[in-house]
């Protein structure tokens, strides 16, 4: 069995050792063919054999001397135990070229015992000895899943450390051409060779991380788990040749700033045959821990070696562990096409690969993946089927309970005990007996790494300080500390980025935490024994061997994971709608009835803010923030008008005195204050006669109220009450088509309108006022309006105090704001700890009203009917015309007509004679 590499001297002689000239790949021409090497063979014909190779291969001649100055020659015997038959490899030689003696430690764990090395290499690196076990104990990680230092020969923290150089043999290429075998088989080959499939129980030493002896240390044919090739990571020191093996290390690095470093061997190229054709399967991804309910996608490469196109079986099988139940729903896909069963036939192209995904919903238990293609090796014809088939396990899916962060909750501090609060020990152990002493303590430490520095912010690992203690047992009990912020799940409603999808919903995460560490403790090892006996079997002469060193050993190491659910709600766009009545009642025309107006305000958008909380380890609130809403809010709320008119004094009762007078005989002028009525008996008979060319005032007073309530966010007179005022007086009208004369002798009618003349008397034309036309003969003021206001105003209350809960807002605000019953959104504060608060807005409640008097000729002006007027009927009547809404420019815009009073008030006149009849009788 091939041994391990490690350094036990200084390596700065290596890049001397080593020509920078490129090799030539070309065997030299002319030599004579070498004497084929046997059992009988004498040791310095192997030598040169070996160094035919290194020329021939590498261009580097008589590289291998027979004696160095420092080491002294190379050991012959090494080399002639291997000539023997029965050490050939598959029918092939495999020398190795050590310089020196045995030295080391003695290692009891074979019989007899043994040093740990068997000399040199030319480059100073001592040569474990055949067999020696791995003495420094295991990490448990396999050789392929080591984090190894990628180039390191271009690493200052490897080459300042280690004295290391790039060489020829660290570029990929090198190779034995002529059969298509480079350095990377080479490795690959010793790697396979030593320790592929092999269990740490081969390995162990004293009973070192004795928990791992059932863990396989390498699989067959694994490349790095980082990617690329060994190449890339192996600093080659000693190349392999045809019969001789190669040395060289990988660096790696744990723990950032700690490097240790693991030596790999390098098979002869004898040992190394063509790439044979292979399947072989691999995870792609494989989540450590899933929340139940949350996606999991497991990803399979699959790689092809033949040199023609294949297709081969596969199979998936994902069932929950510990039962033979098939997890439900998982879907599969091949190179992204979905719908693939999971069982089939895959084709790879030549040296082809392809990945295979199958995703599922995480169920209530551990998930266990399995997968394989060409299990037997039937098809097509596999040699090796050993990394065909794959399984999750030991490292199965697991469903992890995730620790939850509330719906209102910004962070959540995080404060508990690494691995569950279990021991995290290293034991060391003396290489041997009584001989062996502790000279010092123990050194070292647990690192702890945080493998999602962006989840697990303010990371800290207290209660873990550095080894320094005179112990074999060291334990340490890590309190790890660190804060979860809602930010770091795509949901961040301070800053105003906010999730990205349907709400309420939950995003979660895992982050994991990775411990591992190493101890040393020095020792030394005193051993009395004779060095030279006497001739009767006494010793005459004592001495004491006497050496030092230090014992290693690794905490356990491990990953503690924990997920973490948090719940995501940052309102609704929108909210329920209410109904606002948009009507008026008591529309009707013919009647002075009130008519009442209700319609829906006009919105005013403002802005909300939510309460949201840091929280400590317990779930306890330290910190409140007020934080902005979502969604600009809308304020609406149902408005209100009335409108009601009424008569003050009708034109009866306007004229009442006069007629009264008149039906009295009264002859006093006085009498008679707004209009002459005919006294004549047979005239008494209708309800208002007057003869033409008397005066007849126009009169009569009439009112109207609006009363509104709307709300703004201001307190001032609000322009719709005003307009609606307005438009209610301009509604009015008062109008006659008596006959009138004017100063210039004129027949006219009220409004000052020239009458045309018909026959003996003149064509009827009815005369309208109103308020925009208030002027009457000789432009007389007939029409004048008055009016008294009102106003009373509310302010709606609102405090976005969080103590108060809400109890300080008006319902009218609770009503158009999420998280309150009033907008039947209590549930979203119940359920989500969702409520909004008005920032910073204000609203009012106006009431206004206002009474309007309009008055018909209020200085009771003589207006005189022209002494023509024909006899016959005549009407005075004051009405109101429909008011258009729709033109206003506020809300109210969108209810109908409001319908007018056809008769508010009327008066039949009727003319029967004139003045002139009776001036004549």
């Amino acid at each position: 069995m091939k041994r391990i590499l490690s350094i036990s001297l200084v390596l700065a002689a290596v890049s001397s050792l080593f020509p920078s000239a490129v090799p030539s790949f070309a065997a030299a021409q002319g030599d004579p063919p070498e004497r084929a090497l046997t059992s009988s063979s004498d040791p310095s014909e192997v030598l040169a054999a070996i160094n035919r190779d290194m020329f021939d291969i590498y261009g580097l001649e008589s590289y291998f001397p027979e004696n160095t100055s420092k080491f002294g020659p190379y050991r012959k015997d090494l080399i002639r135990n291997k000539l023997q038959e029965s050490q050939k490899i598959d029918g092939h030689y495999a020398f190795e070229v050590v310089y020196g003696f045995d030295h080391g430690d003695t290692l009891i764990h074979m019989n007899p015992p043994v040093k740990e090395y068997s000399g040199y290499t030319l480059a100073g690196s001592s040569v474990p000895t055949e067999g020696t076990p791995w003495y420094a104990g295991w990490s448990g990680h396999k050789i392929q899943d080591m984090k190894m230092i990628e180039e390191p020969w271009r690493k200052e923290k490897v080459t300042d450390r280690y004295f290391i150089v790039q060489n020829q043999f660290n570029k990929r290429g090198n190779g034995f051409t002529d059969r298509n075998v480079t350095l990377e088989d080479s490795i690959q080959e010793g790697l396979n060779r030593l320790y592929a499939g092999k269990k740490y129980s081969q390995f162990i030493y004293n009973r070192q991380n004795e928990a791992y002896k059932d863990r396989i240390v390498f699989d067959k044919g694994a490349k790095p788990s980082l990617g690329g090739k060994w190449q890339d990571y192996v600093h080659i020191f000693q190349p392999p040749t045809r019969i001789s093996w190669g040395y060289g290390m990988i660096f790696i690095e744990n723990t950032p700033g700690k490097i240790t470093f693991l030596g790999i061997p390098m098979a002869p190229f004898d040992l190394v045959g063509p790439p044979e054709a292979d399947l072989s399967a691999s995870f792609e991804q494989l989540p450590s821990a899933a929340v139940s309910g949350s996606e999991v996608r497991i990803g399979v490469r699959v790689k092809s070696t033949f040199k023609n196109q294949v297709t081969a079986p596969f199979s998936w099988s994902v069932v929950e562990t510990g039962t033979d139940r098939s997890v439900r729903g998982v879907a599969y896909s091949v190179k992204g096409e979905e719908g693939t069963a999971p069982t089939g036939r895959l084709t790879l192209n030549p040296n082809g690969e392809s990945v295979l995904y199958a995703t599922f919903t995480m169920p209530e238990r551990d998930v266990r993946v399995q997968f394989n293609v060409n299990r037997d090796g039937d098809s097509p014809k596999e040699a090796y089927t050993a990394n065909n088939s794959i399984d999750s396990l030991p490292r199965a899916v697991k469903k992890i309970t995730p620790i939850e962060v509330g719906y209102d909750v910004l962070s959540r501090q995080l404060d508990f005990p690494l691995a569950n609060g279990a021991d995290i020990t290293a034991v060391l152990r003396l290489p041997g007996g009584s001989s062996y002493a502790w000279t010092g303590n123990a050194a070292g430490a647990l690192s702890v790494s945080n493998q999602a520095p962006d989840l697990y912010r303010q990371f800290r690992d207290d209660n873990n300080p550095p080894v320094d203690e005179a112990g074999t047992v060291i334990t340490r009990n890590p309190q790890i500390k660190a804060v979860v912020d809602r930010k770091d799940f795509g949901d961040d409603p301070v800053g105003g980025r906010f999730f990205q999808g349907a709400e309420p919903a939950s995003a979660d995460r895992i982050g994991s935490i990775l411990y591992s560490g190493d101890v040393v403790r020095p020792w030394k090892y005193e051993y009395d024994y004779c060095a030279e006996a006497d001739e009767n079997g006494g010793c005459k002469r004592m001495e004491t061997e006497r050496r030092t060193g230090t014992a290693s050993a690794s905490f356990d190491d491990g990953t503690d994971t924990k997920a973490f659910l948090v719940h995501i709600y940052n309102g609704s766009k929108t909210l329920v709608q209410h109904k606002y009545d948009q009507k008026i009642e008591g529309n009707q025309d013919k009647t002075a009835e009130p008519k009442k107006l209700y319609w829906e305000n006009e919105a005013y958008k403002f802005d909300v803010v939510r309460w949201m909380k840091d929280v400590d380890a317990a779930g306890k609130a330290i910190k409140w923030t007020a934080v902005d809403g979502r969604y600009e809010r809308s304020f609406t709320q149902q408005a209100s008008g009335e409108l009601d008119w009424g008569v003050k004094t009708s034109m009866a009762g306007s004229y009442k005195t006069a007629r009264e007078a008149a039906k009295n005989g009264a002859g006093s002028k006085s009498s008679y204050d707004k209009a002459v009525f005919a006294t004549d008996r047979e005239l008494q008979k209708f309800a208002y006669p007057i003869k033409s060319g008397y005066y007849f005032n126009p009169a009569g007073i009439y009112t109207f109220k609006v009363k509104t309530v709307t709300y703004k966010p201001t307190s001032d007179d609000t322009q719709d009450h005003k307009d609606l005022v307005e438009a209610a007086t301009d509604s009015f009208r008062y109008g006659t088509d008596l006959m009138y004369i004017d100063s210039g002798k004129r027949a006219v009618n009220i409004r000052g309108e020239q009458l045309s003349a018909s026959g003996g008397s003149f064509e009827r034309k009815m005369g309208v006022l109103s308020a925009k036309n208030n002027k009457g003969v000789d432009g007389k003021e007939l029409l004048t309006v008055s009016d008294s206001y009102k106003k009373t105003v509310r302010e709606l209350k609102s405090s976005a105090a969080r103590e108060q809960d809400g109890d300080a807002t008006d319902p009218y605000w609770k009503k158009v704001m999420e998280g309150y019953s009033e907008s039947s959104t209590a549930g979203s504060q119940s359920s989500y700890q969702y409520r909004e608060y008005v920032k910073n807005g204000k609203m009012y409640e106006i009431t206004e009203t206002t009474t309007v008097t309009i008055q018909i000729n209020k200085g009771n002006l003589p207006l005189y009917t022209h002494a023509n007027m024909a006899n016959g009927g005549y009407t005075i009547r004051a009405w109101v015309e429909d008011i258009d809404l729709s033109k206003e420019k506020h809300a109210y815009n969108v209810l109908p007509a409001l319908k007018g009073i056809k008769e508010l008030d009327i008066v039949g006149i009727t003319v029967q004679g004139s003045m002139l009849d009776d001036l004549n009788n």
